[in-house]
C-alpha cells in the first residue's frame, strides 16, 4: 500500500458515523430508569457539522462518499461539505469515488475519474481497471479525508 494512505492526512482523517444523542424525553429515563425513553440517531455527518466542525474548518478536505452519504434530511455529503462561500468553514475540494460512482448510479466496471457535475470538483475514482490503489498525488493538497459509506458488515455483491 502507498505510504501516503497507510499515515493520517497531516494530522486528520475523519470516519463519519452515525451515533445516538441523548434522550429527548421530558425526564430522559425511561420508566426503569435507566434506558432512555426516546433517542435520536442522527447521521455522522450532522455530528460533524453541528458538533465537530472545528476539526474541518479551514481545512482543505477530501470525501470518499457514494449516495449513501447523507444526512437524516437525505442530503448529500457533498453538497453539505460544498460551500464555496463560506470562507472560514471546510472547503472541499476532492471527492473519492468507490464502486458504483460517486452518486451511485454507475452500474458498470472501470469508472474513470472525471469531474462532479453539480459542483465541478475532481473526482478520483477507486473503481477502474488500472489503480490498484490510488496514487500518492490524489491525496497532495488535502489537510483531512473524511469517509461516509454506509454499510450492512457483509460483503453482498461484487
Amino acid at each position: 500500500m502507498h505510504q501516503m494512505w497507510q499515515r493520517n492526512l497531516i494530522g486528520v482523517t475523519i470516519a463519519v458515523l452515525s451515533c445516538a444523542r441523548a434522550p429527548e424525553s421530558s425526564t430522559g429515563e425511561s420508566a426503569s430508569g435507566s434506558i432512555p425513553a426516546r433517542t435520536r440517531v442522527r447521521a455522522g455527518i450532522t455530528v460533524l457539522l453541528e458538533d465537530s466542525i472545528a476539526l474541518i474548518n479551514g481545512k482543505r478536505v477530501g470525501l470518499l462518499t457514494n449516495q449513501t452519504g447523507i444526512d437524516e434530511r437525505s442530503r448529500s455529503d457533498i453538497d453539505l461539505l460544498h460551500r464555496p462561500s463560506d470562507a472560514t468553514g471546510p472547503r472541499l475540494v476532492a471527492l473519492f469515488s468507490p464502486e458504483h460512482g460517486i452518486r451511485g448510479v454507475e452500474d458498470r466496471s472501470n469508472i474513470v475519474s472525471g469531474h462532479d457535475e453539480r459542483t465541478g470538483l475532481p473526482i478520483h475514482s477507486l473503481y477502474n481497471p488500472t489503480t490498484i490503489e490510488p496514487p500518492d498525488s490524489t491525496l497532495r493538497g488535502l489537510d483531512a479525508l473524511i469517509i461516509d459509506l454506509q454499510d450492512l458488515g457483509t460483503r453482498t455483491w461484487t
